[in-house]
């Protein structure tokens, strides 16, 4: 479909086809009848677009248009037929013919398609033209007024299916338009470049089949990239496929995003206001992070989750991605990038992530640039390598044209083809550069040395020694010399404004009679150096190239140019229209004629707005210019403070640690230095580098001491506390200093009667369980109050917190139902922080119910969560591991632990990691290796001070040590029963006496381990059968161990507990085979299959030889 928009009322209607396109394939080849059937459709599209037509579809050879005015479709059907003459010319095969079709009349429209019995009409007639004719109805004939003696009468004749007669006209096309060559404004057709056409025609039609990817099309100028993007961009649309197109912007701070700010107003443009809300979702927060508008314009769109800096970034591109990747799903879509050279961080960023998201949907990124101006400095040069190594992005580079493919663009602009003596020269001169050939043609037509008087070719041709692209430049500047020196002023007016431009602004900037500037305006559109825009873009005029605009502005001295940037920022703010990014640029760029504190405030409202963008790196330009403008001074000092922010934002944490510190240095002001230092634990603490805080935090607690400044208090002992459980992470010791800052904070707000931080204060002591086993009955206690507290103030985050965490504490058998809602009502406030804490308490108690498959799809899912929003995902990949060993899927272990952060930076993460290994060597029965990775693991626990690690560690140490035919230690499982519950005990002793050979004891312990009738299903449950029904087994009380077999399999099956399935399996084979049923055979078949399949999952043969010693291992 085309950008313009489908006409209301009576409307004109135009159909075109090739004649004969089944023969012509068959004379000139499938290969060469796409290729000439690709130059006619992209001439037809030009043509219809340039006359203000709505392309509505393509079909086959031919395509479907309409327009509001019969005159513009009758001029579009003379334009089409005309450029098929141009292009026989330019060596297309005479065969290939056009016939067109008009009829004016209503018609019915079905989302952009248009029915009803005028399309119909218009079909018919269409099939009834001659090969390059055009024929139109009687309708039309009366609608053109005078323009109606034109066409010429072809009597009466009968549409098929149509009643009655119909009148039919022959438009005719003037017979010495033939051989004139192209006009300045018509496109040149596509010549030469087929490989890359063709490789970019491949990436296109991969990503209309779901595989999409990054392209960037790198040359010099005019050397034909952005025809390039067009000719996909026509290849898409043909396809079905959605195109927006965006254009960074040639300023020194561009506004962030700006392509992507194009692309979706080119969206909403496209739909009514509420299709559009619907297709932005859920993703409407971080959209409008992009287009603040949007709040203006949808008034139910959430607040956003309060996240830090550089999460909020990084969840706003992932908000992104996913509405992109919920767009493709309905159509797939091809965005394009232009002018990447001027792009600023932010929009590189952007680039990179949907670059390396659209390997996986159906969405092409194009991207243009110029490669001689990747300069130092340039975003787009630090950007490029990462972008084609690590995203993958395709290098395309437009080659030049070759000499033969000059001489045919000659040949199509002159109508003839051009004598060899010039097309040698032009090459020569141009070195096959598209846009300066055709510059270089123009210039040498209009000054009268191509064409004698009779319009044959000149001899002799001489184009002097200017040098190109300089000669090009020289050229430019004559064609503008043609407007006169009025109309090239107000040209230059509107270059200074930008590539494109609104009549309103350079009507505002110039004061000038609104009939001379349509004066100027129309002369330029005549030389080709204007184009004006469709009526739904919200510029009216676009330079045709870059090159012009370059050219109009270079002209203008210094400080004329000034004026006009200050005459354009009056403007802005008289008519109420722009960004503050793009006042900022203009007032810099009016230098010293704009008032300095005007730049200023400029250069702050455009920080503001790109860290509203989060565009970071754009504020910090903005900001580093305005410090330099204020100094110091308490201006001074919260513009260091958004400094600060920015640089956390862009990632840049020791530089704005850095501003901090300096700011602190020359702060004489006490209330200045307590900001700065509690800015400064806070980031640290972000960050998990508390350690570095911890002068600050002395500091800071001083401060407060004997102070009447309870909110001052409670900030700061909230901050100590997390420092110092951040610090007991890894170092002992700390915990304790921890919880008491949090009982100070907690005994300040309850003295202040600020029930919020009392909430605040008491929620994280939830932590303490892992270092004092005591610790269970108090933060039950606390998380109790705190739950009543959040409830009483009404403060929704609070209550999620409360809930999450009360529910952490109520033990892995307590409400799976409310964890799960709880779930669900986080995914809907879509934040990913409380999302992510709550995925890592749900991965536990998953395992712990034995819902292993769930607790595995938690970790990935949390895995995921911590790269969103930039945290270390410690624990995930060991409990993956756990629960991937207890489903039995062995041969997935090894990757899963590999997942754990176990740098030296992370001792916990290399203790859980230890633990993990050690459960999966337990599990296959390798008790020598499990030996030695326990020893390694209650190592581990002891030095991060996890007391529920060594318990655990401790209760599998006893177990092997039993199996390996040692001396159990029985102290950790007696203190994990007092903690724990007497039935973990149960099964622990339990297992150590079967080991041992005491099946009584085993049996008598693992009986009171049982679970009751109706309690809820954990893993351990079906733990304690097994070794009921292998103990029965044992002692020859064969239906007692078949009952226990069932018991364990009625819960082990759904559980998909394949570590322990085989087993239970096995039992209870041999239970059947004891008592002579014929289901014995059955079922001791499939359990010796399950084990030779867990067998095969273990890799090492040493430990596949040990579980293959397991004592129900079927015989060999």
């Amino acid at each position: 479909m085309s950008t313009q928009e489908i006409p209301e009322g009576t409307v004109t209607v135009l159909f075109t086809d090739l004649v004969e396109s089944t023969q012509l394939n068959q004379q000139l080849g499938d290969d060469r009848a796409r290729e000439i059937g690709r130059q006619v459709e992209e001439m037809a599209r030009q043509v219809v677009a340039s006359n203000r037509g709505a392309l509505i579809k393509e079909m086959g050879d031919g395509l479907m248009a309409a327009f509001a005015s019969a005159r513009r479709a009758v001029a579009a059907a003379r334009e089409m037929q005309q450029q098929m003459r141009q292009l026989h010319r330019a060596g297309l095969d005479a065969t290939v013919e056009m016939r067109i079709g008009l009829h004016t009349g209503e018609v019915i429209d079905d989302d952009g398609d248009l029915h009803g019995e005028t399309v119909i009409i218009a079909k018919r007639i269409e099939g009834l033209a001659p090969a390059g004719g055009i024929l139109a109805s009687d309708t039309v004939h009366g609608v053109l007024g005078t323009a109606r003696d034109e066409l010429v009468d072809q009597g009466a004749t009968e549409l098929k299916g149509i009643a009655s007669e119909w009148r039919l006209y022959l438009v005719p096309l003037p017979e010495e338009e033939a051989d004139t060559g192209l006009a300045d404004n018509a496109p040149t057709p596509y010549v030469g470049r087929v490989a890359e056409r063709e490789q970019l025609r491949s990436m296109v039609e991969a990503t209309a089949d779901g595989r999409g990817g990054l392209v960037l099309i790198g040359g010099p100028p005019g050397v034909g990239k952005s025809r390039l993007t067009r000719e996909a961009s026509a290849i898409a649309e043909k396809l079905g496929m959605v195109v927006y197109t965006g254009n960074c912007l040639d300023m020194e701070s561009p506004p962030p995003y700006q392509p992507a700010i194009d692309h979706l107003e080119q969206a909403a443009r496209s739909l009514s206001a509420e299709a559009f809300r619907t297709a932005l979702g859920v993703n409407a927060p971080e959209l409008a992070k992009l287009l603040p508008a949007l709040r203006q314009r949808y008034d139910d769109i959430p607040q956003s989750p309060d996240l830090t800096p550089e999460q909020e970034r990084r969840y706003m591109l992932a908000g992104v991605g996913e509405f992109i990747e919920r767009a493709t799903s309905a159509r797939p879509m091809v965005l394009t990038y232009e002018d990447l050279h001027w792009a600023d961080e932010s929009t590189l960023l952007l680039v990179r992530h949907l670059g390396a998201r659209s390997r996986e949907i159906p969405l092409l990124v194009i991207g243009t640039y110029r490669d001689d101006e990747l300069e130092p400095g340039r975003p787009l040069t630090t950007a490029i390598g990462p972008l084609f190594r690590d995203v993958g992005a395709i290098d395309l580079r437009p080659r030049p044209m070759t000499i033969d493919e000059v001489g045919a663009v000659l040949a199509a602009r002159a109508g003839s083809e051009a004598p060899q003596e010039l097309v040698e020269l032009v090459y020569s001169e141009t070195q096959g550069n598209p846009f300066f050939t055709e510059e270089l043609f123009r210039h040498l037509r209009n000054n009268g040395r191509l064409f004698d008087e009779d319009g044959s070719w000149r001899s002799g041709f001489e184009i002097g020694d200017t040098e190109v692209p300089q000669g090009v430049r020289l050229i430019l500047d004559r064609r503008l010399d043609l407007l006169g020196a009025e109309h090239r002023r107000m040209l230059a007016s509107a270059a200074v404004i930008g590539r494109t431009f609104t009549f309103n602004m350079l009507a505002a900037m110039s004061k000038v009679d609104e009939d001379d500037l349509f004066d100027a305006l129309e002369a330029a559109e005549r030389s080709h150096l204007i184009e004006e825009l469709p009526a739904d873009h919200p510029a009216d005029y676009l330079f045709v190239q870059e090159q012009i605009r370059q050219t109009l502005v270079g002209e203008l001295s210094l400080a004329r140019r000034q004026r006009v940037h200050l005459r354009i920022a009056d403007s802005m703010v008289e008519l109420g229209t722009g960004s503050p990014v793009e006042l900022a640029h203009h007032l810099v760029s009016a230098g010293s004629a704009a008032p300095t504190e005007r730049i200023i405030d400029a250069l702050i409202g455009a920080a503001g707005r790109s860290l509203e963008a989060l565009a970071f790196e754009d504020a910090l330009r903005h900001l580093d210019s305005a410090v330099d403008l204020v100094g110091d001074g308490v201006r001074g000092f919260d513009l260091r403070l958004m400094q600060a922010r920015a640089l956390r934002g862009a990632g840049r944490v020791d530089d704005a640690l850095a501003v901090l510190d300096d700011e602190l240095g020359r702060a004489d002001d006490a209330d200045r230095r307590f900001e700065l230092r509690l800015q400064r634990v806070q980031l640290l603490n972000d960050q998990y580098r508390a350690a570095e805080g911890r002068d600050d935090l002395e500091h800071l607690v001083a401060a407060v001491v004997d102070r009447d400044d309870p909110e001052r208090e409670i900030a700061v002992q909230l901050a100590r506390g997390r420092a110092y459980y951040i610090l007991s992470l890894d170092n002992t010791g700390m915990a304790e200093v921890a919880r008491d800052a949090y009982e100070a904070a907690y005994a300040a707000a309850k003295a202040h009667g600020d029930r919020t931080s009392m909430a605040r204060a008491l929620l994280p002591t939830t932590w303490f369980t892992d270092y004092w086993a005591d610790y269970r009955d108090t933060a039950q206690a606390n998380m109790e109050e705190a739950r009543e507290l959040a409830e009483a103030v009404g403060d929704e985050d609070l209550i999620l917190d409360a809930i999450s965490a009360s529910l952490q504490r109520s033990g892995t058998a307590g409400s799976l139902a409310e964890s799960e809602s709880l779930l669900r009502r986080l995914e809907e406030r879509r934040d990913p922080v409380k999302l992510n804490a709550h995925c890592f308490w749900m991965m536990w108690q998953y395992s712990a119910m034995g819902r292993f498959a769930d607790a595995v799809a938690m970790c990935d899912r949390g895995i995921e969560l911590a790269d969103l929003i930039g945290s270390e995902p410690v624990q995930y990949g060991s409990i993956k591991a756990i629960a991937l060993t207890e489903a039995g899927r062995w041969d997935e272990v090894d990757a899963a632990i590999a997942q754990e952060v176990t740098d030296e930076a992370h001792p916990f993460g290399q203790a859980i990691a230890s633990l993990a290994r050690s459960v999966y060597l337990t599990r296959i029965g390798a008790w020598g290796p499990a030996l030695e990775s326990l020893n390694d693991t209650l190592e581990r626990a002891e030095q991060v001070s996890r007391v529920w690690m060594q318990f655990w560690a401790g209760s599998l140490m006893a177990v092997v040590a039993a199996n390996a035919g040692g001396q159990p230690d029985l102290d950790s499982v007696v203190l994990e029963a007092r903690i724990f519950g007497e039935w973990h005990h149960g099964l622990t002793g339990a297992q150590v006496a079967f080991a041992e050979g005491d099946h009584d004891r085993a049996l008598d312990l693992a009986l009171r381990a049982c679970p009751a009738d109706g309690a809820s299903p954990i893993a351990d449950h079906a733990r304690v059968l097994l070794v009921v029904a292998h103990a029965q087994h044992e002692l020859g009380d064969v239906p007692a161990a078949l009952e226990a077999a069932d018991r364990g399999l009625a819960l082990a099956e759904p559980m998909e507990f394949g570590a322990l399935l085989w087993q239970l399996r096995r039992l209870r084979g041999l239970a059947l085979d004891a008592l002579d049923d014929p289901e014995a055979s059955t079922t001791l078949a499939a359990a010796d299959a399950e084990f030779r399949a867990q067998a095969a999952r273990i890799a090492e043969p040493e430990l596949r030889g040990w579980f293959e010693r397991h004592p129900l291992a079927p015989p060999t």
